[in-house]
């Protein structure tokens, strides 16, 4: 968090008109200088509010090409420590991306349980096993992404940078979906190192065969992703 102490409400405002603030500010976001769910925890606010910095946060990548936001990225770059729990898993990214903060807000509850988040997003009644599951995984990719988080219940909540998100038009969230993705530690590990692809190896010998069955392609459509962005 190096970079915390010099964002400010006027650094902030001039970055939407000036490259290099801008750059400095993306930089921030993507070293997760910036708290999300509560940026004024993180840095020296005094008339922003959470929204507004977290508005101004989302202008700021909706403008800057995902290659030169690599480019960003991979200066002085400290790749994040990854664990199991850092490869995400899920059935569909668009529930993770779209819906799982779509639903937290709209359902009105204050903590949505894993269970409650997999019913919402199924079309279909499955098990409570099922639902659990279900739930757990895309809540948690969603987490991974800012755009929500996990209580110490382990329930999912809004974030500010999610509230923001959430209120964008879809052409926007699609501008956008790739620039998200890169939040992601282990995806952003991929794309500012040299060695993405031994890395990647290197983070699933940890896990079971199975279970990278299971995660592998999810992280290759993440990659794939990005990648046909910065075509």
């Amino acid at each position: 968090m190096k970079n915390r102490n010099v964002i400010n409400d006027r650094l902030l405002i001039e970055a939407l008109d000036e490259k290099s603030k801008a750059w400095l500010i993306i930089r921030c976001f993507y070293d997760h200088s910036i708290d999300l769910s509560n940026p004024s925890d993180s840095l020296q606010l005094n008339v922003l509010t959470n929204s507004q910095v977290c508005d101004i946060i989302l202008r700021l990548l909706l403008k800057t090409k995902c290659r030169d936001i690599i480019g960003i990225i991979k200066q002085d770059f400290d790749s994040f420590k990854i664990n199991k729990s850092d490869i995400c898993q899920f059935s569909s990214f668009d529930d993770c991306y779209y819906r799982v903060i779509d639903l937290i807000i709209r359902s009105g509850i204050e903590g949505v349980s894993w269970e409650r988040m997999g019913f919402m997003l199924r079309s279909k009644p499955r098990t409570t096993v099922a639902d659990t599951k279900y739930g757990e995984n895309h809540g948690k990719t969603a987490v991974m992404m800012g755009l929500c988080r996990m209580d110490n219940k382990h329930k999912f909540i809004t974030t500010a940078f999610g509230d923001s998100f959430n209120k964008l038009s879809k052409s926007d969230k699609v501008n956008l979906k790739a620039k998200i993705c890169l939040y992601i530690p282990i995806i952003q590990n991929y794309f500012a190192n040299d060695n993405g692809d031994s890395l990647m190896d290197e983070y699933f010998k940890s896990l079971s065969e199975s279970t990278q069955k299971r995660r592998r392609p999810n992280i290759n459509y993440l990659i794939q992703l990005v990648k046909e962005d910065i075509k």
